[in-house]
């Protein structure tokens, strides 16, 4: 059967709103440009991305299933080193053979936008791995793989480095959201010479304009952006103390602008993660200011 699905890589399903306008966008584009082009999505989460979408969608691997990952007591070295043998190398295997499969169809990969080339909070072995993972075996299916306006840098681990080189290495075309991503994987011995540099896909996007909230009188409205910062690894149990600095910082400048009646805007871009930050914000801001000040806040 001929190869004319073309399949869309990210990290989509997660209500990561970034993430989410770049499939968004994408998707726009190519059905103002190949109306009737078949297409699909390898996320973490498809039965979100599917009902979002109202596209087909795979998951990108069993270890994002809800529930895969055990937070019980730590196992010992020996007891870790017979699950890996036993369970998570078949489980592999078999993860390789249900992607050869998926992309039975697939005539064009595409890694979609996003900053999927920095390791802030990934670890060598999660999103990058099956970046690579996924590249191989399009290439195996004889499909191309693009990567499309992605982001890349900063990439701590050196394993994370070998993977994101390996990876882009395979790619038919490459494009950055950015010179800083072009230049940061040049300095790190790929030779992107030949590479492209393109506005971050969602800047193409068709706005769906709100309705403007309601000012407090003629004041003028700042958008802060919150997110629950727990520092480079993005680990909540080792970042708490990070987390709460930060916190104390956007406190005092949010008060600081409330102060001089601003109208403030709070702004997440992780539903599933950053909700946190605004409870907190929130009740510091109170704390601070029980009578209330001169500016407001849009939430």
């Amino acid at each position: 059967m001929k190869q004319d699905t073309i399949t869309f890589f990210g990290n989509f399903g997660t209500q990561n709103l970034g993430n989410e306008y770049t499939l968004k966008a994408i998707l726009q584009n190519l059905r103002k440009l190949l109306p009737g082009a078949r297409v699909n999505c390898i996320c973490p989460d498809p039965q979100d991305a599917t009902a979002r979408y109202e596209i087909p969608a795979f998951r990108m691997s069993y270890r994002q299933a809800k529930g895969s990952r055990s937070r019980g007591a730590r196992s010992s070295r020996a007891i870790s080193l017979l699950r890996r043998l036993f369970v998570r190398v078949p489980l592999e295997i078999v993860e390789w053979v249900k992607a050869f499969r998926r992309l039975k169809h697939t005539s064009m990969l595409v890694m979609t936008g996003t900053g999927m080339l920095g390791d802030f909070g990934i670890g060598p072995l999660d999103l990058h791995y099956e970046i690579l993972k996924w590249s191989i075996v399009a290439k195996l299916r004889r499909a191309r793989v693009l990567f499309v306006s992605v982001g890349a840098g900063p990439i701590d681990h050196p394993l994370s480095r070998w993977i994101v080189k390996r990876a882009v290495s395979l790619a038919d075309y490459r494009s950055y959201r950015d010179g800083f991503s072009r230049e940061y994987l040049a300095r790190i011995g790929f030779d992107t010479r030949g590479d492209f540099v393109y506005p971050d896909l969602a800047f193409s996007l068709r706005p769906e304009v709100p309705r403007s909230p309601e000012r407090n009188g003629s004041a003028r409205v700042v958008g802060i952006g919150l997110m629950d910062y727990y520092g480079r690894r993005s680990v909540p149990e080792e970042g708490e103390d990070v987390y709460r600095r930060y916190l104390e910082k956007v406190t005092a400048f949010v008060g600081w602008l409330l102060d001089r009646d601003y109208t403030v805007r709070l702004l997440i871009g992780d539903v599933s993660y950053d909700t946190r930050v605004k409870r907190d914000l929130t009740a510091m801001l109170r704390e601070r200011d029980p009578g209330g000040s001169k500016g407001k806040i849009v939430d």
